[in-house]
């Protein structure tokens, strides 16, 4: 291919999240820095209930009454749907044709032979329980955390820059930690903030967000997202190696390849899945560094994880979504539990 695609344009949003029931109202919560950290039913395995945030019941609709049997859809899977339909249907609300999606999705857990949490059958229990076509054929899952959707994003250029009739893709990312086997894990780890509260450790969420891309100019004047960055970090929490943070700090560098400096100057803010605990700031700390000829000294740094707890492989998007209603030039990055890193900048 003789040029490649470099940018894509953000035409809308869909979200949901704790503190909002669309892009709006999330993006207002934020702004204003509302927590909804609350207490949850589950407990530590001593007598400290755990800190976890929701998003209300009332705000999802039910499951549609033909997944109610599916097979293999399990109670995770369920809820992940319910998350994922308001946020899909606000994306979508001006769209007709079925369009691929690239979807992010929660990263097995680190145990031996641990079972994917979401494969493609997903996309289809999500067209029943929406009722909107999806583009099947071009569409793919990412089960691989907290930044899944910058490799869900990589796809959507590819897609665009080899079919000359689509103009148009979705990229999203879903997840929920309202799931047993997973809280029991980190509870295990001593990971998950409790009632009395402790240093170095989050509190869990759940999520679900969607950005509709095209490359069609008619939307030139609309918020611009680059081809994106990843890398893997070898030293990753459950690896055996030295964690010196090379993998966040080569998406970042990826990620501003095509940066245009001689336009909008430096990124001046930083739009991080940075959740509380102090694992993720080391590898922060060095891809900001090696990278600070194109990040401004004054950079603002946000970590939204503050007002909706970690959103999961909703992560992402969410800050990708997040990004796309802001003015300057932004990068967005999110670190998986294991060894996936990604970044965009959204200009």
């Amino acid at each position: 291919m003789s040029s490649q695609l470099k940018q894509l344009y953000i035409v809308a949003t869909g979200m949901i999240t704790p503190v909002g029931m669309n892009s709006q109202m999330t993006a207002a919560s934020v702004k204003a820095a509302i927590n909804v950290y609350q207490v949850s039913s589950y407990h530590n395995g001593k007598i400290d209930a755990i800190k976890m945030t929701q998003v209300p019941e009332d705000a999802l609709p039910p499951l549609a009454d033909e997944l109610a049997d599916a097979t293999g859809l399990n109670a995770r899977q369920a809820r992940m749907l319910k998350l994922a339909d308001p946020a899909l249907k606000e994306v979508l609300a001006n769209v007709n044709e079925p369009l691929p999606l690239f979807l992010a999705g929660p990263e097995p857990l680190p145990a031996p032979n641990s079972p994917l949490p979401m494969r493609s059958v997903f996309l289809k229990h999500l067209q029943m329980q929406t009722e909107i076509a999806l583009d099947f054929d071009n569409s793919k899952v990412f089960p691989m955390g907290r930044a899944a959707v910058f490799y869900a994003l990589e796809s959507a250029f590819e897609f665009l820059e080899n079919n000359s009739e689509k103009q148009s893709v979705l990229i999203g990312g879903v997840d929920t930690y309202w799931h047993p086997m997973t809280i029991n894990a980190l509870l295990k780890e001593k990971r998950i903030q409790t009632e009395p509260g402790q240093a170095d450790a989050f509190v869990p969420g759940e999520g679900a967000g969607f950005l509709l891309l095209t490359k069609d100019e008619n939307f030139r004047q609309h918020r611009k997202i680059l081809r994106p960055g990843f890398a893997e970090e070898l030293g990753h929490r459950y690896s055996e190696e030295p964690y010196r943070g090379d993998g966040l700090s080569q998406a970042f560098s990826q990620a501003l390849l095509d940066f245009p400096t001689m336009a909008t100057g430096t990124i001046e803010q930083v739009y991080s899945s940075l959740n509380g605990e102090s694992f993720g700031a080391k590898e922060l700390g060095v891809a900001m560094i090696r990278n600070s000829n194109l990040i401004d000294p004054d950079c603002l740094l946000m970590h939204p994880a503050d007002c909706y707890g970690d959103l999961g492989a909703a992560s992402g998007a969410v800050l990708l979504a997040l990004s796309s209603m802001k003015k300057a030039p932004i990068l967005c990055y999110a670190s998986s539990e294991q060894s996936f890193r990604g970044a965009a900048c959204v200009i």
